[in-house]
C-alpha cells in the first residue's frame, strides 16, 4: 500500500474520532449543565422541592384583600436555602409527647 493512500485512511480515522469526541464531550456539557442546576446533596437526604400551594378558582374573588394566603413564608425561605446549597436538607425530628398533665405525674412519681 502505497504511503499517500495510507495517510489519507489514517486522516479519515482521525477526523471520525475527533468528531466523536466533539460528540462526547457536548453531551458531558449538556449533563453538567444540568446538574449544575440542581441541588448539590450535602447530607445523606436528598432535597425534596415544597408542593405549590394555590387557591382553586372558587376560592379567589373579585377583591384581592380577601383573598388568604396560602402556605407559609418561613418554610418556603427554608426550603429556598435548601435548594441554594445553604442549609442541608433535613427532616423533623418528631418526638413522644406525653402531655403536661403526663410529665407532671411522672416527676411527682420520682420525687415521691
Amino acid at each position: 500500500m502505497p504511503l499517500h493512500s495510507r495517510m489519507k485512511f489514517m486522516n479519515q480515522e482521525i477526523e471520525a474520532r475527533e468528531k466523536k469526541l466533539a460528540k462526547l464531550q457536548e453531551k458531558r456539557d449538556k449533563i453538567r449543565a444540568i446538574k449544575e442546576k440542581e441541588p448539590k446533596q450535602l447530607s445523606k437526604r436528598k432535597f425534596e422541592p415544597l408542593d405549590l400551594e394555590f387557591n382553586l378558582g372558587e376560592e379567589l374573588n373579585g377583591n384581592l384583600r380577601s383573598i388568604k394566603p396560602e402556605g407559609s413564608i418561613v418554610e418556603d425561605r427554608y426550603k429556598s436555602f435548601q435548594r441554594r446549597n445553604i442549609i442541608e436538607p433535613t427532616v423533623r425530628q418528631r418526638y413522644a409527647s406525653y402531655g403536661c398533665i403526663s410529665i407532671i405525674v411522672l416527676l411527682l412519681n420520682e420525687v415521691l
